[in-house]
Parts: structure tokens; C-alpha cells; sequence
């Protein structure tokens, strides 16, 4: 970036440093929305929360959504850490329209870039640490906020209901959208209902997956839950069956 380069030749600098030390594999559009970044964050004054959103879709979106709550709550920009990895393998305005309060989104960013660029301190917060999950998040005294999670924050403030507005106000891109309107439904039908069981073992499911992909707590943890849901399904075909039965104008799909 010129300007980065002409202005603020020592962020210039760190940049491409940093770039060097992660050592990846970066394709053109990611390093201009990193150079991107670094000349907004320069300029910027705002309260910024960086949320790292980890694992898989719906484990990426309630973390998302809750940082949306948390943001709205708090007049702070956010930066979306969205990485493409085993777990993702699509990028998110492939999947959303970027909301407002998302400032820019990048796959990889370190915590000691944003403090070596600004000399100021990142209130970190892992949630992917057992020791760290489900603590409580303050967003008083600091003007960055970093949180790695694959679930829903806690903070002051944050409900069910605001967390569950973040997540119906996000706006399918246009390729998404067009493949949820070309599912045909008769007119008469008011309210369709979407289920995903996700029964099938890690083993059978992600087979392609390498192995570090789970920690071994992580692993049985899933296998548990997923073995329940299989002995579960016969049960929920059948009250499924009865709830359509005692609604005909709904679809299950």
C-alpha cells in the first residue's frame, strides 16, 4: 500500500514482517484486505472486537452472532477472523452479505500485530481453552477485544433474544439466496421448518479430516453426543410425523 508505505513506513514494514513469520500460502486478494486493515485500523478511532470464529458452520455462527449482539450493545466495529480450513472450507461473503458492524474480514490475524502496530494492549479471551470458556468478557477500559470461539459469548448485557436477532438479520449472499429460492413449495404452505440431524460418526462423516483436526477430548466428546442423536432419530421421525400431522399447512424439509 502507498500510503502505508509513504506515511507510516514502520506499520508498512511490520506488515510485510508479520507476512513473512506466518509463512502463508497468501493469495492476492487476502494480502490487499490485509493491507486494507492495517491503513483503516491507522486511521480509526472506533472500539473494535476481533472475533476469531472456529470449527464449523454453526459453531462459526453463533460466535459470530453473539459478537454482533455484543457490538450493537457496544457501539464497536468488529473484524471477522473467518479461516479456511478443514473445518470451513468456504469463505463468508461466499456464504453472507458482510453486515455492518463487520468492519473487514481476513482469514488469519495475530493478537501481537494489532499491539506491535499500536503500542496498545489486546484484552485476549480464548474460549477454545477449557479453562477460559464461558468467562466473562468486559469490554470497560481497553479499546481491543479479541475473542477465539467456536460458541456463544458472555457479557453483560447479551440475551437470547438480541443473539437470535443478529443471527435471522444475516442476508444470504446472492448465490445462496438463489439456490433457497429455487426449492419449489405449494402456495398454500405458510411455514417451512429445516432440519439437519448430524448422526454419523467423525469416522464416517470427515473421513478426509486429518487427525489434529479434533483433540481427543474434542473427539469423544462428538462421538457421545452424535451416538445419542442415532438412537434418538426413530423417536423424532415419529413426533415429526405427528406434528404434521396436527398442522397441514406446515412443511418439514
Amino acid at each position: 500500500s502507498r500510503g502505508l508505505g509513504d506515511v507510516y513506513k514502520r506499520q508498512a514494514i511490520l506488515l510485510w514482517d508479520r507476512l513473512k513469520i506466518w509463512n502463508l500460502n497468501l493469495q492476492t486478494p487476502y494480502l490487499i484486505e490485509l493491507a486494507n486493515l492495517a491503513s483503516w485500523l491507522r486511521y480509526s478511532s472506533e472500539k473494535l472486537l476481533i472475533i476469531h470464529a472456529m470449527h464449523g458452520l454453526g459453531n462459526r455462527l453463533r460466535a459470530l452472532a453473539s459478537a454482533l449482539a455484543l457490538a450493537r450493545l457496544h457501539n464497536m466495529k468488529i473484524i471477522l477472523v473467518w479461516p479456511w480450513d478443514e473445518h470451513m472450507k468456504a469463505n463468508f461473503t461466499s456464504l453472507f452479505v458482510k453486515p455492518r458492524e463487520v468492519c473487514h474480514v481476513v482469514q488469519s490475524l495475530q493478537v501481537d500485530y494489532i499491539e506491535d502496530l499500536f503500542q496498545s494492549h489486546v484484552k485476549v479471551y480464548d474460549y477454545m481453552d477449557e479453562k477460559v470458556k464461558k468467562s466473562y468478557i468486559s469490554v470497560d477500559g481497553t479499546r481491543f477485544i479479541y475473542v477465539r470461539s467456536a460458541y456463544i459469548l458472555n457479557a453483560q448485557g447479551l440475551t437470547d433474544k438480541l443473539i437470535n436477532d443478529a443471527l435471522r438479520g444475516l442476508v444470504p449472499s446472492p448465490k445462496v439466496q438463489g439456490i433457497v429460492s429455487a426449492i419449489k413449495l405449494p402456495r398454500n404452505y405458510e411455514h417451512v421448518l429445516g432440519v439437519h440431524i448430524r448422526a454419523a460418526s467423525i469416522s464416517e462423516e470427515t473421513h478426509s479430516l486429518p487427525k489434529h483436526a479434533y483433540s481427543m477430548k474434542g473427539r469423544r466428546y462428538i462421538e457421545e453426543f452424535r451416538s445419542a442423536t442415532r438412537d434418538a432419530v426413530p423417536l423424532f421421525v415419529l413426533q415429526a410425523k405427528s406434528i404434521l400431522a396436527q398442522n397441514p399447512q406446515m412443511v418439514m424439509y
